[in-house]
């Protein structure tokens, strides 16, 4: 059995649709809050969300939260703006659960105005056992034989505008901004390469997605 997991803040645009989208083929739907000044809790709730609070510290712990509050074995970690293909929902509802397998990685397509800009895989069908190591830009971890999803027809969508995605990018670079001044002063040199190694990803991020494809 499937446990959806989804942590939002201030995602009332998406928060019915999000629901609708997976409701069919997972167990139970599991949303964390992170307090929104919107009506995002109270519209998943009303669609068959379970819906818990918690005060946002970082991405990563965020997920684990939502994995600790889920009752199944395994867990689908979704983002309030994704959706699923019509392809990835029949393949979940009828995916035979190896139990040599830990997780499962999923073609997840990106677009920024509706133009396709990379399609990468994505761990988010995983056994509960696995969580989240790191703070932002989070992975799991845990997990010891991931296979990939085959069918190239079932995959994840993310569609964002470009004003969205720069805000975005402004949100994660002062996260990782701050972290850098934070470590570098409690002089924790793992987390400061850590997030050094971040700042350089979301600069490769931001050429790939708003300037090659926009």
């Amino acid at each position: 059995m499937i446990s959806a997991c989804i942590i939002t803040l201030n995602e009332e645009k998406n928060a019915k649709e999000i629901v609708l989208d997976i409701k069919g083929f997972v167990d139970e739907i599991v949303v964390v809050d992170a307090f929104s000044s919107d009506n995002t809790a109270d519209i998943v709730g009303k669609y068959g969300a379970v819906v818990f609070k918690n005060h946002f510290k970082d991405y990563g712990s965020q997920r684990n939260f939502a994995i600790n509050k889920a009752k199944h074995e395994w867990i689908f970690m979704i983002d309030a703006d994704e959706r699923c293909s019509d392809n990835l929902k029949k393949n979940l509802k009828e995916i035979p659960f190896n139990k040599k397998h830990d997780g499962y990685s999923i073609l997840w397509k990106n677009y920024c105005d509706s133009n396709l800009v990379e399609v990468p895989r994505k761990l988010c069908l995983f056994r509960r056992y696995g969580y989240y190591k790191d703070e932002l830009h989070e992975k799991v971890e845990g997990l010891k034989n991931i296979v990939n999803l085959k069918d190239e027809n079932s995959f994840l969508i993310h569609n964002k505008t470009k004003k969205e995605q720069v805000q975005r990018f402004v949100r994660y670079k002062e996260m990782i901004l701050q972290n850098i001044a934070r470590y570098e002063a409690e002089q924790n040199w793992d987390k400061l390469a850590y997030y050094k190694y971040a700042l350089r990803r979301q600069r490769e991020k931001e050429i790939i997605w708003l300037n090659d494809y926009v």
